[in-house]
């Protein structure tokens, strides 16, 4: 796949937009003779500068990069899915309960790191860490119901046993079938 060169569609983006170097430079907060060697394809720049021009320039990151691809930015709407709301709804979920507790985190990123923080009490984990830790407190909430649920579907069980009616040999009478969905 030929790739259109990042300093030829940078212009590109410039003239469509009708803004100026200078204009580009401040929106997206480049400097200018950084911009300038972009332009002149001394440098190329780096990921979160492109991040940074296409957002100023409104096109999206792949076309500026010079790939085959739509010029117009998707919002970020457009990309939602299932799976990214899934994540997001953990993420929250995670935030919640740390909050609960009294910690909070935030992402550090000059240090690629997240700073977990109690008032006292400062760590820093990996974004590797950070996730473990997320996909475990899932796993904890999900253990925790499952446990209250048999607890309540044991002490149902008891209450309502009938014994006017025979049970054919072989039913299946359990209702804990609940505890080996992978789902709930």
């Amino acid at each position: 796949m030929s790739k259109v060169d990042i300093k030829n569609r940078i212009k590109e983006a410039l003239e469509i937009r009708g803004i100026t170097q200078s204009e580009l430079a401040e929106k997206a907060k480049i400097d200018k003779g950084q911009l300038s060697s972009y332009i002149s394809g001394k440098y190329k720049p780096r990921q979160r500068n492109i991040d940074a021009l296409s957002t100023a320039l409104n096109v999206s990151e792949a076309w500026l990069m010079g790939y085959d691809v739509p010029m117009e930015r998707k919002t970020f709407e457009q990309h939602w899915d299932k799976e990214t709301k899934e994540f997001e709804d953990k993420i929250n979920a995670f935030y919640y309960q740390l909050k609960s507790i009294g910690w909070t985190y935030e992402w550090v990123d000059n240090e690629n790191l997240y700073l977990f923080t109690n008032g006292i009490t400062s760590v820093r984990i990996t974004p590797e860490e950070y996730s473990n830790m997320v996909e475990q407190s899932q796993e904890f909430c999900r253990r925790q119901l499952q446990k209250i649920i048999l607890k309540s579907s044991s002490l149902l069980d008891a209450a309502h046993t009938r014994t006017d009616i025979d049970i054919p040999e072989g039913t299946d009478t359990s209702e804990n079938d609940i505890m080996d969905d992978e789902n709930f």
